[in-house]
């Protein structure tokens, strides 16, 4: 069972990564979101390569041994990137993101519960439930509810959902990883293997002239890639030392919830205010966490 440790450390990956999004964002509105994902998975790296000075070279090459691992969720978490950033183009973001987290719990949980035998109790399933469900009707309440290419919808759905899937499977297999090694060695690698795939399918399309959008970013830009970088690497780190407290399947299920602190950060950085269905959302949401930890 989860200790209190899990609670901590699960709280500041779902702040810190919820946090991160409207960087991001706004970066990929402005230019492009394979730009944005490319430089914010090289900061990203550069900013994790100090932590393996606080870890032992044996911890480090421990890796070589989960080659297969790192392998499956680096090219999964490169394909959430590329499924989600497809999906933006068809879809309403608030529809994108309540059907890629509904997918993500969904698929967190399956893997969970049939591969790692992690099952969780009726309680913990039920407010599980409720936080949720919560964060997915809090992404629909975002504004641009009607569809952008009505046309292509059908094709936008199946997208968020892959992204969702493939996201799963990512964290997952980082989950393994980080149960077999220092949590700063798996974060890195894991991070780092993402990156590099991400900037490979750059470079790759740049190369066979598929795409010639320019590369360069403002200073402002560059600003929100450091601090989107940061606070990624914050959530990665705590997510990493989280699944060693508890169970894959409730950190990954409460993860579901970074939409509402995406919703909120977005709030403070685009200047929009929440509504009062958006409120009820977030305090329900916030009410559905606690209620994990007490049956927990």
């Amino acid at each position: 069972m989860p200790d209190t440790a899990f609670f901590v450390y699960i709280t500041i990956a779902i702040i810190a990564f919820g946090s991160q999004g409207p960087l991001v964002v706004s970066i990929a509105r402005e230019r492009d979101g394979l730009i944005a994902a490319a430089y914010r998975g090289g900061f990203l790296a550069l900013t994790l390569l100090p932590l393996l000075f606080f870890t032992s070279l044996s911890e480090i090459f421990k890796i070589l041994g989960h080659l297969p691992s790192l392998s499956v969720a680096a090219v999964s978490g490169a394909l959430s990137y590329y499924f989600g950033l497809s999906a933006v183009r068809l879809l309403p973001v608030g529809v994108h993101g309540a059907i890629r987290q509904s997918a993500m719990s969904t698929g967190a949980i399956a893997l969970g519960v049939f591969l790692l035998s992690e099952y969780l109790t009726l309680p913990q399933v039920m407010s599980l439930s409720v936080v949720i469900f919560s964060s997915v009707a809090l992404a629909l309440t975002q504004k641009g509810s009607t569809l952008i290419r009505p046309t292509l919808v059908g094709k936008g759905l199946r997208m968020s959902a892959m992204s969702g899937f493939f996201g799963a499977l990512s964290f997952y297999f980082f989950s393994i990883i980080s149960r077999e090694m220092h949590p700063f060695v798996a974060t890195f690698f894991w991070e780092s293997s993402i990156a590099a795939c991400t900037v490979l399918a750059l470079i790759s399309m740049r190369a066979t002239g598929n795409y010639k959008k320019s590369m360069r970013l403002s200073g402002k830009d560059l600003l929100h890639i450091a601090g989107a970088g940061l606070l990624a690497m914050c959530a990665s780190v705590s997510y990493s030392f989280a699944v060693n407290h508890g169970p894959f399947a409730l950190a990954s299920g409460l993860f579901a919830s970074t939409v509402l602190i995406g919703i909120v950060a977005g709030r403070i950085v685009f200047k929009e205010k929440l509504s009062y269905v958006q409120m009820f959302f977030i305090t329900l949401a916030a009410f559905g966490m606690f209620l994990v930890k007490v049956a927990s």
